[in-house]
């Protein structure tokens, strides 16, 4: 005993005690059993390092009797896995016969060759919904009516015991026409006229007859009453859009439908009033973009709520209209 306290008197007996004990201690606890499970190993752009074994959820063992030097996160690394690889085919094409494009036929399987069954096939939609199928025993599955867009593909599948496999792709342009995603037009509009509310003002009643001796107010204002032709020339309102109020004997007019400066405005409402804004020479420059930011040529442009149609887009998205609104 006198012989062990005079031999720890010495600080550098104690040193060199409590490192070989250190050691001793992080080899045991290396070595105790865990519930990790072991996916791998790490390996990065220098090299393999056999002895750092990697494990699910982000953890690594660096064993202390192997690993030297210093150890950093900056370096990329990868998980050298077992699990091969899936390659996804798919073609764009009309499998309901409804003379579109917008169908989808994929095939699943591994690097080998062999078929993937059970995997969830599905492209995300707006909304959080998704279009979704699993394939069969063949690898193959289909989707139906895929939105317009350039679309993410994407391929899930469960593997007992082992992490998901994700798998995701983008649909390619096909020589047939090209199903496009998230399609968003910006509309910019120039008004190349710059008008007011004015001229004659017509008034029938529902027979065809002038309604004569109406008396006509254009927001409140008192304009006159109608001729024995059922005209007003009200003049320049210098407003853009405004209500005619017409009354007939002091009381709200009906069944009188009213034309201004050749415009049909229409019946008059329940309260003899019919409601109007100014048409004005507008030129509308559209540029039409899916969900990445690639031009759409061909896209057919429609004036709503009219549904009038105004063109269709050219090679680099944009089309030109100059209409009345």
């Amino acid at each position: 005993v006198r012989d062990i306290r005079q031999w720890l008197d010495n600080e550098k007996n104690v040193a060199t005690f409590l490192v070989v004990g250190f050691l001793l201690i992080s080899s045991w606890i290396a070595s105790q059993p865990h519930d990790l499970q072991l996916e791998g190993h790490l390996k990065d752009e220098e090299g393999y390092y056999p002895w750092a074994e990697l494990y699910l959820d982000g953890y690594y063992s660096l064993p202390m009797n192997k690993a030297n030097g210093v150890y950093g996160y900056q370096e990329s690394i990868t998980v050298d896995s077992d699990a091969p690889p899936l390659q996804i085919e798919h073609t764009i094409t009309d499998l309901d016969k409804d003379g579109q494009d917008d169908d989808l036929s994929v095939e699943v399987s591994y690097e080998n060759g062999d078929p993937v069954a059970g995997a969830t096939v599905y492209i995300p939609i707006q909304g959080g919904e998704r279009i979704e199928s699993t394939t069969d025993d063949a690898g193959k599955v289909q989707l139906h009516d895929i939105p317009f867009g350039t679309p993410p593909l994407i391929v899930e599948l469960e593997r007992e015991g082992e992490p998901r496999l994700i798998v995701r792709t983008n649909l390619e342009a096909t020589t047939m026409g090209q199903a496009r995603y998230g399609v968003t037009t910006l509309t910019t509009v120039e008004f190349l006229s710059d008008r007011t509310l004015g001229g004659l003002l017509e008034a029938y009643r529902t027979d065809g007859t002038p309604a004569t001796d109406i008396e006509v107010r254009f927001n409140g204002q008192l304009k006159g009453n109608t001729d024995e032709q059922g005209h007003l020339e009200v003049g320049d309102l210098d407003q853009k859009r405004g209500n005619f109020e017409l009354k007939e004997e002091g009381e709200s007019a009906s069944n009188i439908s009213v034309v201004l400066d050749g415009r049909d405005l229409g019946q008059l409402d329940t309260n003899g009033r019919v409601q109007m804004k100014v048409v004005e020479k507008t030129r509308l420059s559209i540029d039409a973009q899916d969900l990445f930011g690639l031009q759409v040529e061909g896209a057919v442009v429609t004036l709503l709520p009219l549904g009038e149609e105004l063109g269709t887009t050219s090679q680099n998205g944009t089309l030109t209209a100059v209409k009345e609104l």
